[in-house]
């Protein structure tokens, strides 16, 4: 058997074995309450409540109408993090200040649907996470299709889930155009098996429009279509933030001597317009472009809580390994030196392998800045699913390394660990596998430029 065919084999068996279920449950009109609630309600009514908000104005809403949240005792602050006893989170909330009676009514009635299509949703432990927190330039796009797809019905509610899917598959196609069979083959087994995007491919609100800007970024750049490149790249940058660590990684081959310098300037040029442009849109949200100065601070400071979060994947949240909860933060602080000579080193060992490698290889290689600077959601790591767009060679045993994370996932929690724990495990792996990835570059010799 060719290495395609069995990619592609793979791949199938990969796809049937985790994807056939939850696929098969969003045909059947199934939806993830969790996330339609904090994307569709939180852009739908962002203007009057911002990202503070949220949980208090829904539950003030609802004890005015059937108050089916009575039984929610605790709840998150949005502004603090803190969680709390209800009734001292909403305290003073003046509901009637925020929202007029119509968009009282809607929220009720949005909230109400989102309820009663699925009963068994654990609202009292929604009201416990940490909120809407889209960029304005998301929010902005994400409020115009939540509108023209109303989630009080279930057929549009259901249609505006299946967007995702449909920019998972554009960006496939683009991959498939670019690298061929057996390379796209290993980004589907990839995304079929990583732990974090388990059950998420389906039934969620705009989750992955980043992901598929990724993938036809790195198609753009195999084709040589810079502008291409730097407009998907700012699309997922304005959206998500963090792939902006790609296009710094995407530059440096052609900024040493003898590269293309003139595929660097049509890419920047690309990328700073079209980010100027979807910053712009995101003035147009009801907040305009105060919205950016509100996203600042509720960014870093919802960054800093992902450090000590469960399900978070990064060298910081590595470094709490084994620690129990009520310790992290404690245990980050006195780690805080080691933790930052790893990441001196790291970021040294990235810039060496980044100098030496090809533009599709040094793009990918961003995930190096990534895993050490940012402490993530789990399923942005996903995106590293694009590791075999570095080649066959390297792609193969990249592909295999970023794969075990589900054995080391399942592994974990058969041994009885926790998510926290779990996900330290996910994180171990995906370490090493980047270390091992960056010694080999740093040892190996220099690509030549020639094209």
């Amino acid at each position: 058997m060719t290495p395609a065919r069995g990619a592609v084999a793979a791949a199938l068996i990969a796809a049937i074995w985790f994807l056939a279920e939850p696929a098969a449950t969003w045909a059947g009109g199934w939806t993830q309450t969790w996330n339609l609630y904090h994307y569709v309600v939180g852009v739908r009514f962002f203007g009057e409540l911002g990202y503070d908000d949220l949980y208090v104005a829904t539950l003030e809403v609802d004890r005015r109408h059937d108050d089916a949240f009575a039984k929610v005792d605790v709840v998150r602050d949005l502004e603090t993090y803190e969680k709390g006893p209800r009734a001292s989170v909403v305290g003073a909330y003046d509901v009637d200040r925020a929202l007029s009676p119509e968009r009282q009514e809607e929220l009720d009635g949005l909230v109400r649907a989102l309820r009663e299509a699925d009963p068994k949703a654990s609202w009292r432990d929604m009201f416990r996470d940490r909120g809407f927190n889209g960029t304005p330039s998301y929010t902005a796009v994400a409020s115009v299709v939540a509108r023209a797809l109303p989630a009080e019905h279930a057929t549009t509610r259901w249609l505006s889930t299946a967007i995702d899917p449909l920019l998972i598959l554009i960006g496939l196609a683009a991959i498939g155009w670019a690298y061929g069979t057996e390379t796209t083959a290993w980004v589907v087994l990839l995304l079929a098996v990583f732990p974090g995007t388990v059950w998420r491919w389906f039934g969620g609100f705009l989750q992955y429009d980043w992901l598929a800007a990724l993938m036809i970024a790195a198609a753009a750049v195999k084709k040589q279509k810079p502008e291409v490149a730097g407009a998907a790249l700012a699309w997922a940058t304005a959206s998500r933030l963090f792939p902006a660590a790609l296009l710094v990684s995407l530059l440096i081959p052609d900024l040493r001597p003898g590269g293309d310098r003139v595929f660097a300037r049509r890419l920047v040029l690309a990328f700073a317009v079209a980010l100027a442009i979807f910053v712009g849109v995101g003035c147009l949200t009801p907040r305009g472009p105060g919205a950016w100065l509100e996203f600042v601070p509720r960014i870093l400071h919802h960054s800093e809580q992902h450090v000590l979060g469960d399900q978070r994947i990064g060298w910081r949240h590595l470094a709490l390994w084994t620690t129990p909860e009520q310790l992290r933060e404690a245990v980050l602080h006195a780690r805080a030196v080691p933790i930052g000579v790893g990441v001196v080193l790291g970021l040294g060992a990235w810039g060496v392998a980044v100098w030496r490698r090809s533009r599709e290889e040094a793009l990918q290689l961003a995930w190096i800045v990534v895993f050490l600077v940012t402490v993530s959601s789990r399923y942005y790591w996903a995106g590293a699913a694009l590791l075999p767009t570095v080649g066959p060679a390297r792609g193969r045993w990249l592909a295999v390394g970023f794969a075990a994370t589900a054995v080391a996932h399942a592994w974990a929690r058969a041994l009885g660990a926790d998510k926290h724990g779990a996900y330290l495990a996910v994180d171990l792996v995906i370490a090493v596998v980047l270390a091992a990835w960056a010694v080999s570059c740093m040892l190996s010799d220099r690509v030549s430029d020639d094209r």
